[in-house]
């Protein structure tokens, strides 16, 4: 499972911690730590920076915004640093106070050359507190908390705080010195809790009198660090917006892939759409091309399917006329025809309301005779184009409506 991956550097080597596994402490060269952070999955990554490396301040100074907090605090603490306040970097606590802010100071490039380091190695940290941050404390206690070093069997040293903003490292041989010195200098501290180490108890407290509270089941401290009520993160500035750009850097390449999925699809999409128009232009290009040539009379298409229904219908409307008129004109000279089987026909046409009858005769009477009966009842008789040949005689009688 994902856990915290803590990370804590050392004058000759890097210690680290992993929630995940048996929470023991770990050491070795910065491959090794390589190897064991890839080892396993981390949700958070905090670097410890160590007392000897870290002071803790309370400022109380005017500002109104965070910016001008961070403008005027190093020159508040100049008289209280031993190195230019240019080389160092401030880091503030998020939660300030009645009583000031808590402010962490750490030489710059010392900082930069840890995160320089764990870059190389594939490692980016989420956090960045300070070990005296990890020493087990209660807002407003009168007490003082001693710890053993996080290494193993204690690496000689003992950490000490007092005050929310108040800690410092002593040798463990100098423990009994450095505390004659801070309870002298420190009369409100009114009980001590030991945390240290099992190994590191030999060493007796000297404890001026004060009640002496042990806790035998203490475990390293580095653990701590995976609390995320540590409200003082050194990773501001300019190393928060290293810390924005890496994690931004970890959804590069999602991003990346998630883009050009997105291009890939849209590209398909317009080459579809494309596809399609040119499609749809070839149909209606086809449509106008059977329109032209169904219905030349019409030299304007606006909208073919609507002009072709208007077309037809208008068609089917004379269509109905034309057959009563061929009916009718073929009814008048059906029984004349039929009265003289010696008149024959030979074409039928019918065009512009006009019947057209081709004949042949054995005499030109006997096509007159037919004109003439033809011609009565209001329709029309006259006989066109006579020619004789062959002895036969042939004509064309057409028939119409009209008046005399």
């Amino acid at each position: 499972m994902s856990s915290t991956f803590i990370i804590c550097p050392r004058p000759t080597e890097w210690q680290w911690l992993h929630e995940s596994q048996d929470r023991t402490i770990q050491s070795g060269d910065i491959n090794a730590l390589a190897t064991a952070f890839a080892a396993g999955p981390a949700a958070d990554i905090v670097l410890v920076v160590p007392a000897e490396d870290l002071l803790l301040h309370r400022v109380d100074v005017p500002a109104r915004s965070r910016k001008q907090l961070r403008q005027a605090t190093p020159y508040a603490l100049e008289d209280a640093l031993a190195a230019p306040v240019e080389t160092l970097h401030f880091a503030f606590d998020r939660r300030g106070g009645d009583a000031g802010t808590a402010v962490a100071v750490v030489d710059r490039q010392l900082l930069q050359s840890w995160l320089d380091a764990l870059k190389a190695a594939g490692i980016t940290p989420d956090r960045a507190v300070a070990e005296t941050q990890l020493i087990p404390w209660q807002t407003g206690s009168d007490a003082l908390s001693i710890v053993s070093d996080t290494g193993p069997a204690g690496n000689g040293r003992c950490l000490l705080r007092w005050a929310d903003d108040q800690a410092g490292v002593t040798e463990a041989e100098n423990l009994g010195s450095t505390l004659e010195m801070l309870l002298a200098a420190q009369p409100n501290i009114q009980r001590i809790y030991d945390y240290r180490m099992s190994a590191d108890t030999d060493l007796e407290i000297p404890a001026a009198g004060l009640p002496v509270e042990r806790h035998d089941n203490a475990q390293p401290i580095l653990g701590n660090a995976g609390r995320h009520g540590l409200s003082l993160n050194l990773l501001q500035g300019r190393f928060a917006a290293d810390a924005e750009r890496s994690l931004s850097a970890s959804w590069r390449w999602p991003a990346v892939l998630a883009a050009a999925c997105l291009l890939l699809a849209t590209t398909a999409n317009l080459l579809q759409w494309n596809r399609l128009r040119a499609h749809s232009a070839a149909l209606d290009q086809a449509i106008q091309t059977q329109f032209r040539q169904a219905f030349p009379e019409i030299r304007r298409i606006q909208d073919p399917l609507i002009q072709a229904r208007q077309a037809v219908e208008q068609l089917r409307q004379q269509s109905a006329g034309a057959n009563s008129e061929f009916l009718m004109l073929l009814a008048h000279i059906a029984p004349d025809m039929a009265a003289r089987s010696q008149v024959r026909l030979r074409q039928l046409r019918f065009q512009d309301n006009r019947l057209r009858l081709d004949l042949a005769a054995p005499a030109l009477p006997q096509l007159e005779q037919l004109q003439q009966t033809a011609d009565a009842d209001g329709i029309q008789a006259a006989l066109q184009a006579a020619a004789i040949s062959d002895q036969q005689v042939t004509a064309t009688l057409e028939l119409s409506r009209g008046t005399r």
